[in-house]
């Protein structure tokens, strides 16, 4: 890893970046952090690695706001704004110094843009497969947090941005491919701000990263509840792709699913034209525990929950590698 040993390289890349009085310049063996007066943390952490979350001839840039991508969508399901973050590197031990400062210079881009302090974490070289994770550190209103468990009967369920465009920028990916779906499987970008906003008028969120179906069902699990989604509402990133359920369970959108009551329509729609986001209801919450789709002839299928398990990740494959 470099000519420089692991205290060098923080001094050099990572100390600079950890601003905050709580890193203690990245001298000491921890950090420390003081919420806001009236307000809970929210933690959330996440790791990618080399083969499994992006290919091995990624840039670092990209590593890096990835890395930062799919923390902050947990936090955005949580409603919770980012304030500060851990950082664990482990690159491959003959990663030149030129790699480490493009990676360093994201993080900074991700640390600029979200608001957040970097206080600390940990760098090894990696003897395989290239791993790097984040702890981010987040803060709502004492009780504000939005769980899964929230969704009643009745309200309507919601999604934010396009579904397939995680899937279809892996291939695009694969094949060397320019896309925007490619640009967003590098470079996630969960909507945070409408997040943020909507989270009050919400009743339940979760962030779509292992697939819609699979995400959404999580919720339906944690509230005791069952769904019905209309197939032709869904957002798709390219409705013409032969196989639509590929899409749907592909994952790696990064977006946001939710549920709300319908009073609360107007709030929500308002929020996402005011944050320029695509905001579309795809069903609703129903009171008996399965999956209902319907397609655009009305037919419906119905998936009872011991069968959700093989119809909601059959989907999703990266890298050939089932989540």
């Amino acid at each position: 890893m470099s000519q420089k040993n692991e205290f060098d390289l923080i001094r050099d890349y990572f100390a600079p970046l950890a601003k905050d009085s709580g890193a203690l310049g990245l001298q000491d063996d921890a950090a420390l952090y003081s919420p806001t007066v009236g307000h809970e943390l929210v933690l959330t952490t996440d790791t990618i690695i080399e083969g499994v979350h992006y290919l091995p001839d990624t840039q670092p840039d990209k590593i890096a706001a990835k890395l930062f991508g799919v923390n902050i969508s947990d936090l955005a399901a949580k409603g919770a704004t980012p304030k500060a973050c851990l950082l664990n590197f482990a690159p491959h031990k003959n990663v030149s110094e030129d790699w480490i400062a493009a990676f360093a210079q994201q993080v900074e881009v991700a640390l600029s843009t979200y608001h957040i302090q970097l206080l600390g974490g940990d760098t090894v070289a990696a003897p395989d497969k290239a791993m790097f994770s984040l702890t981010l550190m987040g803060e709502v209103a004492t009780g504000g947090m939005i769980q899964r468990a929230g969704a009643k009967i009745g309200d309507d369920i919601f999604v934010t941005g396009t579904i397939g465009h995680g899937f279809i920028g892996l291939e695009d990916a694969k094949a060397g491919r320019l896309s925007p779906c490619r640009d967003l499987f590098e470079h996630p970008q969960p909507p945070l701000d409408f997040a943020l906003a909507a989270a009050p008028y919400m009743s339940a969120a979760v962030d779509v990263s292992d697939g819609l179906l699979a995400d959404l069902w999580h919720v339906c699990d944690a509230s005791v509840c069952g769904m019905q989604i209309d197939m032709t509402a869904i957002p798709f990133a390219d409705p013409a792709y032969e196989d639509l359920m590929t899409q749907l369970n592909g994952g790696d959108d990064y977006q946001l699913a939710f549920t709300a009551p319908s009073e609360n329509h107007g709030k929500l729609k308002q929020f996402a034209a005011d944050q320029s986001i695509q905001l579309t209801k795809i069903g609703h919450i129903i009171n008996r525990s399965e999956l209902v789709l319907q397609d655009s002839n009305g037919a419906t299928l119905k998936i009872l929950p011991t069968e959700t398990s093989s119809v909601l990740k059959s989907g999703f494959s990266h890298f050939g590698i089932k989540k």
